[in-house]
């Protein structure tokens, strides 16, 4: 699973086709006053073949964090249950929410 974007990087250059994936996914169940907290790393490279080359590195990476009851709503084992979803698919479709992500594409 994975995200597809036209993404610009810092210094300009327009990637048509970047290869995004979630690396890291952290549940942390009572860890905060609020409860529950997920954090995650997207990781930004320049298209599908880059994140396969060992010699490659990542273009960037973005870090999202949410917790207490948008997490509880996403992560929690009852939601993810009903919704019959893995926590690695309600990351990528929180992320997808947001506005950098606005017409990604599941590839």
């Amino acid at each position: 699973m994975a995200l597809q974007i036209e993404y610009t990087d810092n210094t300009g250059v327009t990637l048509p086709k970047a290869y995004c994936r979630v690396e890291r996914l952290v549940l942390e169940p009572g860890r905060t006053p609020e409860g529950i907290a997920a954090s995650w790393r997207v990781v930004i490279y320049r298209d599908e073949a880059a994140r396969r080359d060992p010699f490659l590195a990542s273009v960037t990476n973005r870090e999202y964090r949410v917790q207490g009851e948008t997490c509880a709503k996403l992560f929690a084992a009852s939601a993810l249950k009903l919704a019959r979803i893995d926590p690695f698919s309600q990351a990528y479709s929180y992320t997808k929410t947001q506005a950098e992500w606005s017409g990604a594409a599941n590839v």
